[in-house]
């Protein structure tokens, strides 16, 4: 329905094309340490400050979240800063809490956790690698600025 209003508002013009981008890739380091999640935990994954350790750490935690949900939390401003593939190839869905300090903590002479690189092979058993993979963008071909109501 938004794509309809765009189209007629803004004459928008867009298509969907796969482009090779900087990503990082999640996979196995040295074995994944993870938790089976139970059947009756609500499902839920995401990225919070930690309010018992210092102000400036995080927490990366799933319940119930698969590889992919771990990748597209691992994907958020606050962690990295660009996409995150699944090459783990590990299926099922997992509980888990890494704790990491942001990218740009140190500048605050916080050095009490590790990076989010460190954090998941320590914790987890996974990895990231910087790498290179195909994925889809959307690119506007034509806009207009809309007449006046």
């Amino acid at each position: 329905m938004l794509q309809a209003l765009l189209a007629e508002r803004f004459k928008l013009v867009l298509r969907h094309e796969m482009k090779e981008m900087p990503v990082y890739a999640l996979s196995i380091a040295s074995g994944p340490k993870l938790t089976p999640a139970k059947e009756d935990e609500k499902k839920g994954s995401g990225v919070r400050g930690d309010p018992g350790g210092q102000i400036l750490d995080r927490i990366l935690w799933g319940t119930r979240a698969s590889m992919a949900n771990l990748a597209q939390a691992l994907a958020l401003p606050a962690v990295v800063d660009r996409p995150v593939v699944d090459h783990t190839g590990i299926a099922g869905e997992f509980n888990f809490q890494v704790k990491f300090a942001p990218v740009d903590n140190n500048a605050f002479g916080n050095t009490s956790s590790s990076s989010i690189f460190t954090a998941l092979q320590e914790q987890l058993g996974l990895k990231l690698e910087a790498t290179k993979a195909p994925l889809d963008v959307i690119v506007i071909d034509h806009a207009e600025k809309p007449d006046a109501n």
